[in-house]
């Protein structure tokens, strides 16, 4: 994951002008739109069949496809924000596909183990 994302990166920087517009103008044109859809599916199957899915399930094909936009949008940020080291926004995409696709294939947790509660309100120090 890391070589091809490694790969992707250099793409990206390579062909910074020419990503960015692709991207982020390329659905406007028919032919442009299913070369870059065409491309997505074909990440996403080399990123299934390297974890050993042949068939993945629904909730695990939403989250490759997902995590396949914040792949995205986080290297058209990165462009705009040189400052963030490559190896950072790496592992950033790592850790995203690594929550996103453990999450899909493992259900959603139990509400008995997931606690949505507020912030207990700090005191004041003042008793009534």
């Amino acid at each position: 994951l890391r070589r091809g994302l490694d790969a992707y990166l250099d793409y990206v920087e390579d062909h910074a002008v020419a990503y960015s517009t692709l991207i982020k103008s390329g659905a406007a044109d028919p032919d442009v739109a299913a070369v870059v859809e065409a491309a997505r599916r074909a990440f996403v199957k080399q990123i299934s069949e390297g974890a050993g899915l042949v068939a993945p399930p629904p909730a695990v094909m939403v989250a490759l496809r997902g995590w396949i936009g914040f792949v995205e949008a986080a290297s058209l940020e990165w462009l705009d924000t040189p400052s963030v080291p490559r190896e950072m926004l790496r592992e950033v995409m790592v850790s995203a596909l690594t929550a996103a696709a453990g999450v899909a294939a493992e259900g959603l947790p139990s509400a008995a183990t997931t606690r949505l509660t507020p912030k207990p309100k700090k005191s004041s120090g003042v008793r009534a």
